[in-house]
């Protein structure tokens, strides 16, 4: 029996066993499914982080601007009042000489741009002198950049130009500036080309051996004036001199210099190397003469006399001076001008005044106005003096400062203004009642009125009547069938006892039509002559290069003083 119960239990106990173990296996698969949804959920979480395709692109509002391309202005070139650079034959001569990167400079000047390689030398050939007036903001504004060019650019550009070269920057600045307002030919003969005589035309032996020829074998030819001649020749004799002292060192100081060397240099290569640093000593000696050739080729001003250095040019007031010393004693009616510029470049050798013809001459005409002032003021004070066709005369200015009223007409209100401007006075604008479009400026101090009108539209009622009128060159400049409506109007404004100084001009009417037209004296005197006192006070030749090129042979410049007693 016992053993039946045994039995029994051992089948029970493994049917239980039978039926938790599927349990167990149901428990695992579940915690297996279990696991695999959490593995999925993660997996969905992550795949939901993941932007499956393409990514869209952010749209860019692109900022668009529309630059208009600036274009350039055509390059033009605008006539002057002097001659064409490439007309004169030293100026054409030096610019043929310069590489075009030592032009550049001188073409930003002329034309405020650098130029192209092409067309540098003819743009500069072709300049004829400034479009604009001295003192005017276009000259202020070359002013300021020359001034800051160095000194070795300023001399290259007044040796294109061939000017001085010698003085300070101001000095150069100034110079230049005035050339270049009215280019013009010195008059010079174009420079000598010579050859130097082959001297150092011996063969070098070297320490090899071998000989070779030196540089002074090719002859190069050096450009020079008559002046600086001798002096070339002087530096020419001592630098032979020296290359025949270099040659003829005695052997012990090379074979110094050699056992110096030996001793850095290889043994196999001492021979070598010493030739080679003996060559290479006397190619540097070589080197430093040419460097310093081609600086005192540069800047000839080294070449002068120290005692020529330390003179300074003359300046304005000692031409003033020295014009008023040779007019002093001349005859008038027999110098010329020409003869009175020579004689101021004979009071100072040392310098070529030559482009400070223009002033010397302004300056001839001033001190002649001056030494005939006292014939037109008389003695007298406060006077009222007019000045028709004024244009920008500075003689107004002159006799204002000396107490004078001044009255002036001109049809050009940029020359009146430019007047005003040229001379740092203040003025105000207002028109003239009674003529149309006409205006009136006059001086905050008000010794100076201008009028911009025609001569005609003014009377007497107007303007009033003056004590004295100045003619520099109204007359000349007025229609010759306009002379005697002219006249007749300078009556109308002229007081009783008051003075005209008039300038006309003389010269072959046949070969010049005018302006200035030919105003002869008996039509002077058929002119003014039933109602004043005509009394010829100087006859001063002008003639210039302008007057060469009408094909004139002569131009006078004739005064008069006429007095007004009806």
């Amino acid at each position: 029996m016992s053993s039946v119960a045994s039995s029994k239990e051992d089948t029970m106990s493994s049917e239980k066993a039978d039926e938790k173990q599927p349990e167990a296996e149901n428990k695992a698969e579940e915690s297996e499914e279990d696991d695999e949804e959490e593995e999925e959920e993660e997996e969905e979480k992550e795949k939901s982080l993941i932007v499956e395709g393409k990514r869209e692109k952010k749209k860019v509002d692109r900022l668009t601007m529309q630059v208009s391309s600036l274009q350039k202005e055509p390059f033009t070139i605008t006539p002057g009042k002097g001659q064409k650079l490439c007309e004169i034959e030293r100026i054409q001569f030096f610019l043929s000489k310069k590489k075009t990167d030592e032009l550049r400079n001188l073409h930003k000047l002329l034309y405020n741009r650098p130029g192209t390689v092409a067309s540098l030398k003819k743009n500069v050939g072709q300049f004829s002198g400034f479009p604009f007036e001295k003192g005017s903001d276009q000259y202020k504004k070359k002013e300021e950049m020359l001034k800051k060019f160095r000194n070795a650019m300023l001399k290259s550009i007044c040796e294109v130009l061939d000017l001085e070269r010698s003085g300070v920057n101001s000095e150069l600045v100034t110079r230049i500036l005035n050339f270049l307002m009215h280019p013009k030919s010195s008059g010079k003969p174009l420079p000598k080309s010579k050859k130097t005589p082959s001297k150092g035309g011996k063969k070098e032996r070297s320490s090899t051996g071998t000989t070779r020829k030196t540089k002074r074998t090719k002859c190069p030819e050096i450009l020079s004036d008559e002046s600086s001649s001798e002096e070339d020749e002087k530096k020419e004799k001592d630098d032979s001199s020296e290359e025949k002292e270099s040659e003829e060192e005695p052997p012990r100081r090379a074979s110094k210099r050699e056992k110096s060397k030996k001793v850095t240099s290889k043994p196999k290569k001492t021979v070598k190397g010493a030739n080679v640093k003996k060559a290479d000593s006397s190619t540097t000696k070589k080197n430093q003469n040419s460097s310093r050739k081609e600086s005192e080729s540069e800047d000839s001003s080294d070449n002068e006399p120290l005692i020529k250095k330390l003179k300074k040019p003359p300046t304005d007031e000692e031409i003033k001076e020295t014009v008023k010393k040779l007019l002093a004693n001349a005859n008038l009616e027999e110098v010329t001008m020409k003869q009175i510029c020579k004689e101021v470049y004979e009071n100072y050798p040392s310098y070529d005044l030559s482009d400070r013809k223009d002033f010397i001459k302004e300056t001839v005409k001033e001190v002649l106005l001056q030494k005939h002032l006292d014939l037109l003021v008389n003695g007298r004070s406060g006077l009222r003096i007019f000045f028709p066709l004024c244009g920008k005369a500075v003689d107004m200015k002159w006799l204002a400062d000396l107490g004078h009223s001044v009255v002036g007409v001109d049809v050009s209100e940029q020359a009146l203004k430019e007047f005003f401007a040229d001379q740092n006075l203040p003025y105000c604008e207002e028109p003239v009642p009674g003529i149309s479009g006409a205006k009136k400026l006059q001086s905050t101090s008000g010794n100076i009125c201008l009028y911009c009108c025609s001569i005609y539209d003014l009377s007497s009622a107007l303007v009033g009547k003056f004590d004295g009128v100045w003619d520099r060159g109204a007359l000349v400049a007025v229609n010759p069938c306009d002379r005697q409506r002219y006249v007749t109007l300078m009556s109308s404004l002229m007081e009783k006892n008051s003075s005209y100084l008039l300038i006309t001009v003389l010269y072959d009417p046949s070969k010049h039509n005018g302006p200035p037209f030919y105003v002869p004296e008996s039509e002077v005197k058929s002119l003014f002559g039933s109602q004043c006192e005509i009394k010829c006070l100087q006859k001063v030749s002008d003639f210039s290069d302008r007057h060469k090129q009408w094909g004139l042979d002569y131009f006078l410049e004739v005064m008069y003083l006429v007095k007004f007693v009806a």
